[in-house]
C-alpha cells in the first residue's frame, strides 16, 4: 500500500509532517509515500494524475480548504480514497465531516486508516458576462452575495496570523443593505421563479465560515443541494437568533424575507453579472449558473 500526498507548501510544515507520516507508514506497512507539492499556477488534475500514474491506493491532500477542494474535486471518478490533513483557516470541509483539524498526528492516522465514507460533490456550470462559459466541482458551497462578498474581501496574511478573527470584517461588510439582483430560481427542472435575492447559498453541508450553522440538517451524503435564498439578510439573523429555532431546509417552509430549500440541481439566471465564489475560490461575474449534485462522487477517509 502506498499514500500520495498533495500538500500547499505555504500551509504546511513540511518537515514535521514528514517525520508524521513516516511514523504512520511504519505502523501501518506501508512504502513511503509520494509527496506532489502544489503550485500558484499548478492543475490539481495533473497532480492527481501523477499519484494515479504512481499508483497510489489513497490520496491525501495536506493544506487549507483551497488545497482541500481542488484536490478533493480532481480526484472524484478516479476510483482512489481521498483522506485530508486540515491547515487553513477554515478547514471547512474536515469540520463538517468530523475530521481532526487540530491534532496532525490524527489526521494523519486517520488519512492512512481511517474508514471510507461516500461524500457528494456538486458540479458547477456557469457563463460569464462575457459569454465564457466553464465548469468545476467544489465540495462545500457557492454562491453569491454574502459568501462572494466575504471571499473578494478576505486576506490571506491576515488569516495566517489571526485565524477565523481574520472574517469579522468582510462579514460585516458582506451583510450590509443592498438592493440584490433579480434572479430566475429553477429546482430540478421546474418552473422558474423570480426573486430579487441579497444572497444565495447552495451548499453542500451546514457550517461555513466562522462556524456558522448556515444550513442546519444539511448533510455532505444525501445527495441533496441545501439552498438559502435570502431577501432580508437582517430578518435572516434575526431569526437565527431566536432560542430554539427551527430547522425547516427539508421540507422548505417559507419565511418572511428567506428561504431554506433542497434539490438536485437549481439553475440561476440572473438581470445582471453577480460576484460568485465556490469553495472560495472567485470565479467571476456571472449571469447564468446550474449547481448538480453528484452523490457519493468522492470516498473519504473518515
Amino acid at each position: 500500500m502506498r499514500a500520495a500526498i498533495i500538500f500547499n507548501p505555504a500551509r504546511i510544515r513540511v518537515e514535521r509532517l514528514e517525520a508524521i507520516v513516516a511514523d504512520r507508514e511504519r505502523a501501518e506497512g506501508w512504502e513511503p509515500s509520494l509527496w506532489i507539492p502544489t503550485s500558484i499556477d499548478g492543475d490539481a488534475s495533473e497532480l492527481v494524475d501523477a499519484a494515479a500514474a504512481a499508483r497510489a491506493d489513497v490520496l491525501i491532500a495536506a493544506g487549507g480548504d483551497g488545497t482541500v477542494s481542488e484536490v478533493g474535486a480532481a480526484v472524484v471518478g478516479r476510483g482512489i480514497h481521498f483522506g485530508v490533513v486540515a491547515s487553513g483557516t477554515a478547514n471547512l470541509f474536515a469540520r463538517n465531516l468530523g475530521l481532526p483539524v487540530v491534532d496532525t498526528a490524527e489526521a494523519v492516522r486517520v488519512a492512512f486508516a481511517g474508514t471510507p465514507a461516500p461524500v457528494d460533490a456538486v458540479r458547477l456550470d456557469y457563463r460569464l458576462e462575457n459569454g465564457e462559459t466553464g465548469e468545476r466541482r467544489y465540495l462545500v458551497s457557492a454562491g453569491f452575495g454574502i459568501d462572494a462578498d466575504m471571499v473578494a474581501g478576505s486576506d490571506d496574511q491576515l488569516k495566517r496570523r489571526i485565524g477565523w478573527f481574520a472574517y469579522v470584517g468582510p462579514v460585516v461588510w458582506a451583510l450590509r443593505p443592498r438592493r440584490g439582483a433579480l434572479v430566475e430560481v429553477a429546482a430540478d427542472g421546474g418552473l422558474p421563479t423570480k426573486q430579487r435575492l441579497h444572497s444565495i447559498f447552495l451548499g453542500n453541508c451546514e457550517l461555513v465560515t466562522g462556524g456558522i450553522r448556515l444550513l442546519p440538517d444539511a448533510l455532505m451524503d444525501d445527495g441533496l443541494l441545501n439552498v438559502l435564498a435570502l431577501r432580508d439578510v437582517a430578518s435572516w439573523v434575526r431569526r437565527r437568533a431566536l432560542p430554539g429555532f427551527a430547522v425547516d431546509a427539508p421540507g422548505g417552509t417559507h419565511r418572511n424575507k428567506f428561504r431554506y430549500t433542497t434539490a438536485t440541481t437549481v439553475e440561476l439566471r440572473f438581470d445582471r453579472s453577480v460576484p460568485f465564489q465556490a469553495d472560495g475560490d472567485p470565479i467571476g461575474p456571472v449571469v447564468w449558473a446550474r449547481a448538480t449534485v453528484e452523490r457519493h462522487a468522492l470516498s473519504v477517509l473518515t
